[in-house]
C-alpha cells in the first residue's frame, strides 16, 4: 500500500521587528533570509529549499498565526516590477545592484552573473507581483532573438555588437562576430517566430572554413564575413570535393560531400600545396587536379614516366607537373603535385654531363649541342628547336628544371 506524502504546514507570526516561522508547528531556529515585496515579505526556508510569502507582513499585528503562501523553488531567480524598474531575488536576497537591465524593443532582460534572464510581460505586469525570471543564456552560450526584420544576439548576459552584414544560406543565416572571433549559424532564421530566443551554434573560429552542400554538386563556403559559392573550379575526388577559391588562391577538401545531407555544415580542410595541384594514382591510372579542375583526361600522351615518377604537361595552360613516387604510390591517396612551370613547355635534367630534355611532357630524341660558357645550347633533331640549358656545368644534380 502506498501513502501520499503529507504536505508540510508552514505558518508564521510577527514579533515586533522580527518574525517566527514554523514547519508543522515546530519553530525554525536561526536566521531566515528575507526581503520585501511591497507589504509582503519573501522568505527562503533553506531546510525545504522553497520560497514562501508572508502576506501583508507590514500591516499585520504581532502574535497572529498566519499560513505562509508557497512562492517558488529555492533555485529559481525571481523578480517583481516596481514602477519603471524591478527587483531581482536570489537565495532570499535582493540582488538588484548586481544586475543590469537590457532593453530590446518590448522585451526586458536582465544580465546577472553573466547570465541573461527574461522578465516576461514586463510592460503589462503590475507592481509587486512575484514572477519567475526565465533563463535565456549562460556564459558559455550565444543566443539570438529575431525581431521582425532585425535580430539581436546575446553572449551570456551581454548584448553583442553586430555592426556588420550577415549572409543567408538557404533559410539559415551565417554571421561572424568580431568580438568573439567566431562564425555562428542561426538555423532556420527565415521561418522562426519573432520575439523568441534561439541558440546560435558556433561553427568555426577566426579564418576557419565551413561548407554546406546546396545541391548534388554545388556548395557554399563560409569564412569570417565572406561567403564563397561553388563554381567550375571544383571537382570530385572519390566521394570528396577539391574546391579552389580564387579570392584566396587556396584549395580546400570538402570531405565526403557526395554522401552528406544538405541541411548540415562541415569543416573544410585547407590543403597544403601552395601550387594548388594534387594527384592520386591507383592501378596504373591517375587523377590530376589543378586549381580545382580535373585535368588528367586532357593530358593524353603529354606524360612520361621517369624512374618512379611521372612528368605531365597540360597543353591548355602550358603547365608542367611532377608526380613524385607515382609508380610506387598506387594507393588512391591524395597528394600534392609539384608544379615545375606554368609557362614553359620544356624541362631538362643533367647528371655527369649527360642530359635529357622533355618537351610538352614527352622525352625528345637525340640532340645536337654546344657549350657556351656555363650554358648548353641543345637542339633535339626531332624538333628542330634550340633550347638553352642555363648554368649547365654547375647543375649536374639530376633535378628537373624548366627551360624558360
Amino acid at each position: 500500500m502506498f501513502f501520499k506524502k503529507k504536505e508540510k504546514k508552514i505558518t508564521w507570526k510577527k514579533n515586533g521587528e522580527y518574525f517566527s516561522v514554523y514547519i508543522n508547528d515546530k519553530l525554525i531556529e536561526g536566521d531566515i533570509p528575507s526581503c520585501w515585496l511591497g507589504d509582503d515579505l519573501l522568505v527562503l526556508i533553506e531546510k525545504l529549499q522553497k520560497y514562501y510569502l508572508l502576506k501583508d507582513y507590514a500591516n499585520l499585528q504581532d502574535d497572529i498565526i498566519c499560513e505562509a503562501e508557497y512562492a517558488a523553488e529555492a533555485d529559481t531567480i525571481l523578480w517583481s516590477k516596481l514602477g519603471e524598474g524591478y527587483y531581482l531575488y536570489e537565495n532570499g536576497e535582493n540582488v538588484n545592484d548586481e544586475s543590469t537591465p537590457i532593453r530590446i524593443e518590448d522585451i526586458m532582460l536582465v544580465s546577472y552573473k553573466n547570465r541573461a534572464y527574461l522578465l516576461k510581460d514586463y510592460d503589462s505586469s503590475d507592481d509587486n507581483i512575484l514572477q519567475e525570471a526565465i533563463f535565456v543564456s549562460d556564459p558559455n552560450q550565444v543566443h539570438w532573438l529575431k525581431v521582425e526584420d532585425s535580430f539581436y544576439m546575446l553572449n551570456g548576459g551581454k548584448l553583442l555588437d553586430l555592426n556588420h552584414t550577415a549572409n543567408f544560406s538557404s533559410d539559415d543565416l551565417t554571421i561572424y562576430i568580431d568580438e568573439l572571433e567566431a562564425l555562428f549559424v542561426l538555423y532556420n532564421y527565415k521561418n522562426l517566430e519573432d520575439y523568441t530566443f534561439y541558440e546560435a551554434l558556433r561553427m568555426a573560429e577566426k579564418d576557419e572554413f565551413i561548407w554546406r552542400k546546396v545541391e548534388n554538386s554545388s556548395f557554399n563556403l563560409f569564412k569570417n564575413h565572406e561567403t564563397y559559392h561553388s563554381n567550375s573550379q571544383s571537382t570530385y575526388h572519390n566521394d570528396d570535393v577539391i574546391a579552389y577559391v580564387p579570392e584566396i588562391d587556396r584549395s580546400l577538401l570538402l570531405a565526403n560531400m557526395r554522401n552528406e545531407d544538405e541541411d548540415d555544415y562541415f569543416d573544410a580542410q585547407i590543403l597544403a600545396s601552395d601550387d594548388n595541384a594534387y594527384w592520386s594514382a591507383f592501378d596504373g591510372s591517375y587523377y590530376l587536379i589543378d586549381r580545382g579542375n580535373s585535368i588528367a583526361g586532357e593530358i593524353g600522351d603529354h606524360a612520361s614516366v621517369i624512374g618512379n615518377d611521372l612528368l605531365a604537361y597540360y597543353p591548355e595552360t602550358k603547365t608542367t607537373f611532377f608526380l613524385q613516387g607515382y609508380k610506387t604510390l598506387q594507393d588512391g591517396e591524395l597528394r600534392s603535385a609539384l608544379v615545375l612551370s606554368r609557362s614553359a613547355q620544356a624541362v631538362w635534367a643533367s647528371s655527369n654531363n649527360n642530359y635529357k630534355i622533355w618537351y610538352k611532357g614527352m622525352k625528345t630524341g637525340k640532340c645536337e649541342h654546344q657549350l657556351m660558357g656555363n650554358d648548353l645550347m641543345a637542339m633535339p633533331t626531332d624538333l628542330k628547336m634550340m633550347f638553352q640549358l642555363k648554368d649547365f656545368t654547375s647543375r649536374q644534380d639530376n633535378r628537373l628544371r624548366a627551360i624558360e
